[in-house]
């Protein structure tokens, strides 16, 4: 794809601005569609779900949307296109394509982190509401499953 565009723009400019220039324009097509996968993601999707779960008569639910965890997940939506078209993006510079793998892949680390943080927070919500949770409270025991979570993404980020 990279080249087609550079012979495209070559025809009307210098070859070595035309390469400059074809990678910029498959740099921002991917951003622009990285930005259209994040709000198809947040203003159609994140409304489809809100419907259902506001159809449905469980509470659990109802938690979810409450702390945020489909709209925390619609956040890989951009970072899957990116993933996915880096390699339109840097072709034949390998040190690049990596290094945008690994900033998206570090990236989706990071929101599958604080998607599991709010999972776990609707957990102790939906807890709540039953009887036993009076004699035996589950918040101590999450706080300490956050915190393996976010280590765990820690260790995952670095590596």
């Amino acid at each position: 794809m990279l080249t087609t565009i550079k012979d495209f723009l070559a025809q009307w400019m210098d070859p070595a601005f035309a390469e400059m220039a074809a990678r910029g324009a498959v740099i921002v097509g991917v951003l622009l569609l990285a930005l259209l996968a994040d709000q198809v993601a947040k203003r159609v999707l994140l409304r489809i779900v809100r419907l259902f779960v506001a159809s449905t008569k469980t509470k659990w639910d109802d938690a979810l949307v409450e702390q945020r965890v489909f709209e925390r997940l619609a956040h890989l939506a951009p970072a899957m296109v990116i993933d996915a078209c880096a390699g339109l993006m840097f072709p034949d510079q390998a040190g690049l394509y990596e290094l945008a793998r690994r900033v998206v892949m570090a990236y989706m680390i990071f929101v599958g982190a604080i998607v599991i943080d709010a999972l776990l927070t609707s957990v102790v919500e939906i807890y709540r509401d039953y009887e036993i949770s009076k004699d035996r409270p589950i918040k101590s025991y999450i706080q300490v499953a956050k915190i393996v979570v976010y280590l765990l993404a820690g260790i995952l980020i670095l590596a």
